[in-house]
Order: C-alpha cells, then sequence, then structure tokens
C-alpha cells in the first residue's frame, strides 16, 4: 500500500496516544503499508517527537533557509544588480536577493540564456552594452509575463584599453622632439643611447585569469586588448 508520508505520520500520532510503543508501532505499519513504510528510524524519530508535544504532523521550516522560488521578479532583480555593477559576484547577489548559490547559477544558465564553457563555474558579470534599454517580455502561455533570456556569454580576459589617451599623446610627442633637437644639434647624440633587455618585475600581485572572469552579450563586441 503506497500512502504519502502524512497519512503514515498521522497513524504514528494516533497510535502514540493508544500508548503503543515504538517497536509495535512500527510492526503494526509494516504489517499494512509494507515497503513503502516508514523506515525504523524515520518512525523512531516521529514517536519521539510526538511523545515530546508535538502536534503538526507537516514539515517544519528550517531556520534562515534561502528562497529557492524563482520568479520574474527575482530574475528582474537580478538583471538590474548586474546592470549596476558589472563585475558584481554571484554570491553577493544570493545574499543580497535572498537566494541560494544554485538558484543564482539556475537563474544564470537557464533563465538568462548564457553560455560558458567551464562548469560550476565562481566568476563575475559583465555587460559592455545593454541589448536594450528596457526589458524584453513576451506573453507566457500559462499567465503573465515571461522575461525572455538575455543572451549573456562569458569573458575569460581583463578589459584593458591600449588606446594612448590625449596627456599620453602629448608626453611622446613631447619626448620625440626633444630627441629630435638633440639630434639636430649633435648628431652623435644617438651613440649616447643604450639599448638593453628589459626585465618586468611587477611590483603589484598581477590579477588572475579567473579572478578577471566577466561576462558580456553575446552581440556585443569583443574587448579590446
Amino acid at each position: 500500500m503506497d500512502a504519502p508520508r502524512s497519512e503514515q505520520r498521522a497513524v504514528v500520532r494516533f497510535l502514540i496516544t493508544e500508548g503503543e510503543r515504538n517497536a509495535g508501532i512500527h510492526w503494526r505499519m509494516v504489517a499494512v503499508y509494507g515497503e513503502h513504510c516508514l523506515g525504523r528510524t524515520a518512525a523512531n524519530n516521529w514517536c519521539k517527537s510526538f511523545r515530546e508535544g508535538r502536534q503538526t504532523i507537516s514539515d517544519l521550516p528550517r531556520p534562515d533557509q534561502a528562497n529557492i522560488v524563482i520568479t520574474n521578479d527575482s530574475i528582474a532583480a537580478f538583471d538590474e544588480m548586474t546592470r549596476a555593477n558589472r563585475r558584481v559576484r554571484t554570491r553577493d547577489i544570493s545574499d543580497e536577493l535572498n537566494l541560494s548559490k544554485g538558484t543564482v547559477h539556475t537563474i544564470v544558465h537557464q533563465h538568462l540564456g548564457v553560455y560558458s564553457g567551464t562548469p560550476g563555474w565562481v566568476g563575475r558579470l559583465h555587460f559592455s552594452r545593454p541589448l536594450t534599454t528596457e526589458k524584453v517580455t513576451s506573453p507566457n502561455p500559462t499567465g503573465g509575463t515571461r522575461i525572455d533570456p538575455l543572451q549573456y556569454s562569458k569573458v575569460c580576459a581583463k578589459w584593458v584599453p591600449k588606446h594612448l589617451t590625449l596627456d599620453h599623446q602629448k608626453l611622446r610627442m613631447g619626448l620625440s622632439l626633444q630627441h629630435l633637437i638633440c639630434y639636430e644639434e649633435d648628431p652623435a647624440f644617438l651613440e649616447s643611447i643604450v639599448a638593453g633587455d628589459e626585465s618586468w618585475y611587477h611590483h603589484y600581485t598581477p590579477e588572475s585569469k579567473k579572478t578577471s572572469m566577466q561576462w558580456k552579450h553575446t552581440s556585443s563586441p569583443p574587448p579590446r586588448k
């Protein structure tokens, strides 16, 4: 006999009220429910709870349990956070929206249309250019409004612009003019220039490839390096 757990818990509570012992309760339930009966340990735990005064047969809410329900509101809040901070961490999103890390990953991979070749990522999100200034929605056959996937992709390189600023250009122009003036005054000036190999010594710990992971829309241009 296949019976729901709530029914078997009610039977345990009834037999406890009759004064039946734990072993007798489990033996009588096995005779009725067979292989679908509660295990001996589970039955003993419920017997203990009912003897201590518990009345409900439903599962009690777990303390500090994260919200695991994925709704349009949670997806919209996720998108808003990532647009406000392009390198926001998934753990920060989890804490801010009271969502489990697994739920955040589900939103990223299934509801935001993310394409990633690295399973189990723990990276950061990046949006180089929004596809639209308004949220894209479409009718939902079951009612309400469904948010279409936003099509994000992972960028495994740090975005470092290599274009010179106006100040850098002026500095290079000034140094070049100084060398040109020195050469015009004395052609032997070039012989005083000593060239050699360079060795780079970082005065800081460079950011690793993993920590610099970012996300962008699939339709956005590639980063400039």
